[in-house]
């Protein structure tokens, strides 16, 4: 039982004693019954001890099975023990406390410089150098859950063993209500976990915005790890760099702009091997790449980080997939100077699947929409080819058509839907003749009847297709009028659709200022001032406001319309 077998067999206890005992068995069951946080329980009750055994310092340590090692998790003591000790670890085993957890008993020295066990290091880091030490293991179901010292009982109050028996029992009373405690929070983490990939998976299923996702993963990281941070890195496979993407305590201008080459540090490390890396100490792990440290003004001590991983088809060969790196996520430093443990590896890595995820969707719809546009896009050239005197215009027009949209401050989805309806808002031209459409002079009147059809042409074009329904009415109602004097349904007001209003600014705006054969352009200032004299006639009021209030800042002016990206989801 001990190293030092207490002073005197068992006693029988004289009655003062006995009330002294039961008010300390008092005084347990109200701390262990009305104590909820852990931290708090476990200081009163090391300071309940001490007063019990007149000791004049103690420490409590908790055993972290998965690391097979004990941690300080309370000390009282000299001024300054504290702070030199707070949060240190031990392998189990080591020192007079760690021999105690390894044995399962108590262990009593009444000279702890003769002891072998003696961590004479400790002693040295915290300034203070004790006569003698209990130690208490706290066993929950057999095991040894948590560890008392108590140093220099008075040498006059010698210890013995119906003392120690008491002594026991009143410390596995505690490390009953520890073990509680410990499987409740257990309990906790687990459900907050399965929240946190469920509220995951939820919004996954609802947006394609990628930085909305990460953001939301990257914050559920932190919370259950209790990190510093966390940060995801893209591949950049052309130059086969990691690039910062997303981050919770970089500055947002860094993004982007912070690269490390695969290979390069443990990112780059676990981005070549594909395998997941815990490293408590980054200054021990030779792997480590202080420049990103330097860049950002972090202090890095620990890092978790996991490669991103996809599923992908193998191109010709159906029914075969193959794993794809898309970067890699990390989660710095502890809080409080803990340690990133196994049980966060595994949490951290199934969310990191979730941001891999995100990541690889997003990537997947904008190559579904650069396909989707180029089509258009197509479409948009061939019915500007059979009119040679219109070339550009489409483009022109699309790209005022958004930066009205934009100062009207309609959504991105809105936005995309205006872009879509300006590229084909003439597709209905396609089928007219090339004898009216290239014709060098003026139609007539049956030759403008034939060019009024292609509204409604191209609405019939686009019918048939499901994804292009919403642009429709832009395409169809882009030449009536606000007065109700326009084509082809003679619409007044708000019966046109806000697609066809913005339009229709756009495109008069353009064919006023471009060269025909049979007229010069108009200057781009008379034209406006002509927009803005039909404001309330032919053209929607508040969209001929947004198109001068977009002129003015900038956003549209002649010479920047030949220049038009192709129509994005951010957009």
């Amino acid at each position: 039982m001990s190293e030092s077998p207490p002073n005197g067999p068992k006693k029988t206890l004289p009655q003062a004693a006995l009330l002294r005992r039961l008010d300390v068995l008092q005084q347990a069951d109200l701390i262990l019954h009305h104590t909820e946080d852990l931290d708090l329980l476990l200081r009163r009750f090391l300071e309940l001890l001490l007063e019990t055994t007149q000791t004049e310092s103690g420490t409590l340590y908790l055993v972290d099975e998965q690391e097979e090692q004990l941690v300080f998790a309370v000390v009282i003591g000299p001024t300054g023990v504290d702070e030199a000790l707070q949060g240190h670890r031990m392998p189990i085993g080591r020192g007079i406390v760690g021999h105690a957890a390894q044995k399962g008993e108590p262990i009593w020295l009444s000279q702890i410089e003769h002891s072998r066990h003696w961590a004479r290091d400790l002693a040295k880091r915290s300034g203070y150098r004790p006569r003698n030490v209990l130690c208490l293991p706290l066993k929950a179901q057999g095991q040894v859950i948590a560890v008392v010292q108590l140093f220099d009982r008075p040498a006059e109050q010698p210890l013995d063993e119906n003392e120690l028996e008491f002594l026991v029992g009143l410390v596995n009373d505690l490390a009953l209500k520890v073990e509680n405690a410990r499987l409740l929070d257990e309990t906790r983490e687990m459900v907050a976990r399965q929240r946190a990939l469920l509220d995951v998976s939820l919004e996954l299923g609802t947006t394609l915005d990628r930085d909305r996702l990460l953001q939301l993963i990257l914050e559920r990281i932190i919370e259950l790890l209790r990190a510093e941070d966390a940060s995801i890195f893209e591949l950049d496979e052309q130059k086969k760099e990691l690039v910062l993407l997303k981050a919770t305590r970089i500055a947002p201008d860094l993004l982007g702009t912070i690269r490390v080459p695969v290979g390069t540090g443990i990112a780059g490390w676990v981005a070549e091997h594909g395998e997941t890396v815990l490293v408590p100490d980054v200054t021990q792990d030779e792997r480590f790449y202080a420049k990103v440290d330097q860049e950002t003004s972090f202090v890095t001590r620990s890092i978790l980080c996991t490669p991103l991983v996809v599923q992908e088809q193998v191109p010709g060969q159906e029914g075969l997939s193959r794993r794809r790196l898309v970067g890699v996520a990390q989660v710095l430093n502890k809080k409080g100077g803990g340690r990133l443990s196994r049980v966060d590896q595994e949490i951290f890595e199934g969310l990191a699947g979730q941001a891999a995820i995100a990541m690889e969707r997003t990537r997947l719809y904008q190559q579904i929409n650069e396909l989707f546009t180029s089509a258009i896009a197509a479409l948009a050239e061939a019915m500007e080819a059979k009119d040679p005197y219109t070339r550009g215009h489409t483009r022109r027009v699309t790209a005022m058509s958004v930066a009205i949209a934009k100062e009207l401050g309609l959504s991105a989805e809105e936005v995309l839907r205006i872009r879509l309806a300006g590229l084909l808002h003439d597709i209905g031209k396609i089928g007219m003749p090339d004898a009216i459409l290239k014709k060098a002079g003026r139609v007539n009147e049956e030759e403008m009847a034939i060019i009024r059809r292609h509204p409604l042409e191209g609405a019939r074009i686009l019918q048939p297709l499901h994804h292009l329904q919403d642009i429709v009415c832009g395409v169809a109602e882009h030449h009536e009028r606000y007065d109700g004097s326009g084509y082809p349904s003679g619409l007044q007001g708000e019966e046109i659709s806000l697609a066809g209003r913005i339009i229709a600014v756009a495109d008069t705006f353009d064919a006023m200022t471009s060269t025909r054969p049979y007229r010069q352009a108009l200057p781009a200032e008379v034209a406006r001032k002509e927009l803005c004299d039909q404001a309330g006639r032919q053209f929607d009021p508040q969209v001929v406001q947004a198109f001068c209030s977009a002129w003015d800042k900038g956003r549209i002016s002649p010479e920047k319309q030949d220049s038009l990206s192709e129509p994005t989801a951010a957009e």
